[in-house]
Formats: structure tokens, C-alpha cells, sequence
């Protein structure tokens, strides 16, 4: 189950964005709802971590980092959802100008 939720599901999301996702709709000022669902997965796993001492991934396991270092890391996995989300909105846009020349 682990290898088809981090190698079969990214490369579907690449292929439906592709079909389905008007990059030129894209607005800048989308990435911040886009961000909402990783930040509460986050704050999720840390209170059932807490709860049942079970953390899935090792870069948000309290019990061997502790606080700081797994507030440190969120920061580092919020930076890079957004900059792949800031990554996506530019390349809607750059596809909106090569369709409007």
C-alpha cells in the first residue's frame, strides 16, 4: 500500500493535472488554500501521534526528534508544498502566454 501512495498516486496526479487542470486559471493567490491540507495533515498526525505513539513517517516522529526539530521540519514540508504549488501557478501562466503569441 505505501509504494502504490507515494509512486502510483503522484504520477496520476501529474497525469489528471494535465488532462483535466486549466493551468491558465491559475492564480497565485490559490496556493495558500491549496497549503491548508498539508498543514492540517500535519497538526493531525502530531495529536494522534501523541495520542496513540504511532507517527508514519520519521521526519514528524516527536518521540525520537522532539518538538523543535519536527516544527522545523512542517516548516521545510509547508516551504516545499509551496514552492511545487508556486511551481505549478508559473507554469500555467507561462502556458497562457506561448498559447496567447
Amino acid at each position: 500500500m505505501d509504494e502504490l501512495l507515494h509512486t502510483a498516486i503522484p504520477v496520476l496526479f501529474i497525469i489528471l493535472w494535465r488532462l483535466y487542470v486549466r493551468g491558465q486559471n491559475l492564480k497565485y493567490k490559490d496556493v495558500l488554500p491549496w497549503l491548508i491540507y498539508p498543514f492540517v495533515y500535519i497538526i493531525f498526525t502530531a495529536i494522534r501521534g501523541e495520542m496513540t505513539g504511532y507517527y508514519p513517517y520519521p521526519f514528524i516522529d516527536v518521540s525520537q526528534l522532539g518538538y523543535l526539530m519536527v516544527i522545523i521540519n512542517s516548516l521545510w514540508l509547508i516551504i516545499a508544498f509551496s514552492g511545487l504549488s508556486l511551481f505549478l501557478v508559473a507554469m500555467g501562466k507561462r502556458e497562457k502566454s506561448v498559447s496567447d503569441h
